[in-house]
Protein backbone atom coordinates (compact mmCIF):
# COMPACT_ATOMS: atom_id res chain seq x y z
CA UNK A 1 0.00 0.00 0.00
CA UNK A 2 1.58 3.26 -1.08
CA UNK A 3 1.05 6.96 -0.57
CA UNK A 4 -0.76 7.00 -3.92
CA UNK A 5 -3.48 4.83 -2.30
CA UNK A 6 -3.68 6.78 0.98
CA UNK A 7 -1.74 9.75 2.38
CA UNK A 8 -2.02 8.34 5.92
CA UNK A 9 0.62 5.61 5.75
CA UNK A 10 2.69 3.36 3.52
CA UNK A 11 3.18 -0.38 3.94
CA UNK A 12 5.72 -2.69 2.28
CA UNK A 13 5.74 -6.47 2.67
CA UNK A 14 8.68 -8.81 2.11
CA UNK A 15 9.24 -12.55 2.05
CA UNK A 16 12.90 -13.04 3.00
CA UNK A 17 14.80 -16.20 2.13
CA UNK A 18 18.35 -14.93 2.79
CA UNK A 19 19.09 -11.21 3.31
CA UNK A 20 16.97 -8.09 2.89
CA UNK A 21 18.59 -4.62 2.96
CA UNK A 22 16.83 -1.78 4.77
CA UNK A 23 17.90 1.72 3.84
CA UNK A 24 17.30 4.67 6.11
CA UNK A 25 14.98 7.24 4.58
CA UNK A 26 14.93 10.05 7.16
CA UNK A 27 11.67 8.89 8.74
CA UNK A 28 10.82 6.33 11.38
CA UNK A 29 9.17 3.01 10.55
CA UNK A 30 8.03 -0.21 12.22
CA UNK A 31 8.76 -3.80 11.28
CA UNK A 32 6.13 -6.44 12.10
CA UNK A 33 7.29 -10.06 11.86
CA UNK A 34 4.41 -12.14 10.53
CA UNK A 35 6.27 -15.46 10.43
CA UNK A 36 9.73 -16.91 10.83
CA UNK A 37 12.78 -15.68 12.67
CA UNK A 38 15.95 -13.84 11.84
CA UNK A 39 18.18 -11.02 12.92
CA UNK A 40 18.89 -7.37 12.28
CA UNK A 41 22.51 -6.66 11.27
CA UNK A 42 23.89 -3.11 11.56
CA UNK A 43 27.28 -1.47 12.11
CA UNK A 44 28.92 -4.62 13.51
CA UNK A 45 25.98 -5.43 15.80
CA UNK A 46 23.02 -7.76 15.60
CA UNK A 47 19.66 -8.34 17.25
CA UNK A 48 17.28 -11.28 17.07
CA UNK A 49 13.80 -10.89 15.55
CA UNK A 50 10.95 -13.37 15.99
CA UNK A 51 7.42 -13.99 14.80
CA UNK A 52 4.72 -11.90 16.47
CA UNK A 53 7.02 -9.06 17.50
CA UNK A 54 7.06 -5.44 16.31
CA UNK A 55 10.27 -3.40 16.08
CA UNK A 56 10.63 0.39 15.89
CA UNK A 57 13.28 1.75 13.51
CA UNK A 58 14.26 5.36 14.29
CA UNK A 59 14.61 8.03 11.62
CA UNK A 60 18.34 8.23 12.43
CA UNK A 61 18.88 4.63 11.28
CA UNK A 62 21.40 4.41 8.49
CA UNK A 63 21.67 1.07 6.73
CA UNK A 64 20.58 -2.26 8.17
CA UNK A 65 20.06 -5.80 6.88
CA UNK A 66 17.51 -8.38 7.95
CA UNK A 67 18.83 -11.94 7.67
CA UNK A 68 16.64 -15.04 7.78
CA UNK A 69 18.00 -17.60 10.25
CA UNK A 70 15.52 -20.41 9.64
CA UNK A 71 14.62 -22.88 6.90
CA UNK A 72 11.24 -21.20 6.28
CA UNK A 73 10.73 -17.75 4.76
CA UNK A 74 10.82 -14.76 7.11
CA UNK A 75 7.75 -12.66 6.32
CA UNK A 76 7.63 -9.03 7.46
CA UNK A 77 5.72 -5.85 6.85
CA UNK A 78 7.31 -2.41 7.21
CA UNK A 79 4.98 0.46 8.08
CA UNK A 80 5.75 4.13 7.45
CA UNK A 81 4.02 7.22 8.89
CA UNK A 82 2.01 9.81 6.92
CA UNK A 83 3.91 11.90 4.40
Amino acid sequence: IGYDSTPHFRLVSAEIFDKYPLAGNDTYSCIVVLSGQGEFLWEGSSGRIIQGETYFLPASMSEMVIRNTSQNPLIIIRCFPPK
